[in-house]
């Protein structure tokens, strides 16, 4: 009887052994083939989408053809923003801000995917931001975020994008001598303007910049990638590190308004007949332009009578009008760029409220026709109202 219950115990052995040994292979079986399954259904909703690669930093992805991938302006280190295409704006230099409200705040967009380079990788593990890799060739670590909370139909296109996410060896480029250069050295930083205040914007150049008959603008740019001019066609400066002097809010900056900015130059023939040599550069840090609570534009509301003649007296209505020194006539549709606005400055009375001067034909140089008028003060240009000269 001993032998016999020694016997089943080892069959009952072997039975158990098989049981265990052919579940754990059953699983482990089950389990690569739902991996396999889950790898080809993400490999088939992958294999129809765009591949963004960058040779400059080393790494490519997969993304979906109903979004828009494009370099983050207000990362300060480099980043993309992988934007559904409703939400997405362009500017020309191939950028798109679609995803950040406040620069400075870092706030993130709802909807908008982010890819961004970090110093070290102490986040990895936070909700929303998924751990790509340290890139080899700038040693940033590169990480995802997004709102899955809110976005849940997101989840396939993150894993989408994770996986198919791998380094490459960085092209080696070169810079080719022959493509002039320009470079804002100061400010740099973060910086608070005020409108109303002085400005300075330096920069150098490189030392094949043509001098002749070569400008340079300045925008400030906002996270829409609406540019402001700041000053427009100044000669570019011989001289290294000479800077550009403007008033924020006066003459070409007159429409700029409290925001967070870039700045960007461009440089051009003044005659914009010759492109060959358009160059651009967008300075480090951000502008947070203020209001000044001090720096109040005119504004007008009527002129009467509507038409005049020569030595006809003009009163003009509006708010903040006590402080002006000069009334502009243009011919309508033209900009002050355009026409070399004509100034009439011979004004009988003004308070805060009107301005009344007697319209003189400075040297006839206005003829018949109808003129858009605006008033000047050194906080700025009033809007726009037509007047009609009936001539001499």
């Amino acid at each position: 009887m001993k032998k016999i219950s020694t016997l089943v115990g080892i069959v009952i052995i072997i039975v158990a052994a098989a049981i265990i040994f052919g579940g754990v292979f059953a699983y482990q079986y089950l389990t690569t083939k739902a991996q396999s399954v889950i790898q080809t259904q993400q490999n088939n909703q992958t294999n129809s989408w765009k591949i963004y690669k960058n040779d400059k930093y080393g790494f490519e992805l997969k993304y979906p053809n109903s979004f828009i991938i494009g370099q983050n302006e207000f990362s300060t280190n480099f980043g993309l923003v992988i934007c559904p295409r409703a939400k997405t704006q362009e500017n020309p230099n191939g950028l798109i801000s679609c995803g950040i409200k406040s620069a400075l705040k870092g706030e993130y967009e709802d909807g908008i995917i982010y890819l961004f380079t970090y110093n070290d990788n102490n986040i990895q593990n936070k909700d929303q931001y998924y751990y790509l890799g340290k890139n080899p060739s700038d040693n940033k670590y590169y990480y995802l975020y997004v709102a899955l909370d809110k976005f849940p139909e997101y989840n396939s296109i993150v894993n989408g994008i994770t996986t198919s996410f791998k380094f490459i060896n960085p092209s080696i480029t070169t810079t080719s001598t022959n493509q002039p250069s320009i470079t804002i050295s100061s400010p740099t930083g973060d910086q608070t303007w005020q409108i109303g205040t002085t400005q300075t914007i330096k920069y150098t150049i490189s030392s094949n910049m043509p001098r002749a008959a070569t400008c340079v603008d300045v925008y400030a740019v906002d996270y829409n990638s609406n540019k402001t001019p700041l000053s427009v066609g100044s000669y570019i400066s011989i001289a290294q590190g000479e800077g550009l002097n403007f008033q924020l809010g006066i003459n070409n900056s007159e429409n700029i308004v409290p925001g967070v900015y870039k700045l960007e130059l461009y440089v051009h023939s003044c005659a914009k007949t010759n492109n060959t040599f358009i160059t651009s550069t967008t300075g480090n840090g951000f502008i947070t332009v203020t209001a000044n609570p001090n720096f109040v534009k005119p504004t007008i509301t009527q002129i009467s009578p509507s038409q005049g003649g020569e030595n006809d007296v003009i009163t003009i209505s509006g708010d903040n009008l006590s402080g002006i020194n000069g009334i502009q006539f243009s011919p309508t549709g033209r900009s002050p760029a355009d026409t070399g606005w004509t100034a009439y400055s011979n004004i009988i009375s003004k308070s805060q409220n009107s301005v009344t001067f007697g319209f003189t034909n400075v040297h006839g140089e206005l003829p018949a026709g109808t003129y858009q008028v605006n008033v000047m003060s050194p906080t700025g240009n009033s809007n726009l109202l037509n007047f009609t000269f009936s001539g001499q």
